[in-house]
């Protein structure tokens, strides 16, 4: 399983409108995996298919979770606002 190489700004890729995805199946799980590994070895915490020169509409991270009293306190403020 060979990893993808990430594009940077000014690839034409980027600039495209991705496509919808229709179906999960096991050809995009392993894309999923062949991304993840790019991310991995980048490093990086996520990473959109785009990126990798897929023109669709996914994306793969990983979930950190650091909770503190200011970002809860952010949390709570930006709930606030959209009721």
């Amino acid at each position: 399983m060979n990893s993808f190489e990430i594009r940077v700004f000014g690839d034409p890729v980027l600039k495209k409108v991705a496509k919808e995805v229709e179906e999960i199946d096991e050809d995009l799980l392993s894309t999923c995996d062949r991304m993840l590994k790019a991310m991995y070895e980048a490093p990086g915490i996520g990473l959109a298919a785009p990126q990798v020169g897929i023109s669709k509409r996914f994306f793969v991270w990983v979930a950190i979770v650091l909770v503190s009293f200011l970002s809860c306190r952010l949390l709570l403020e930006n709930f606030r606002r959209q009721r």
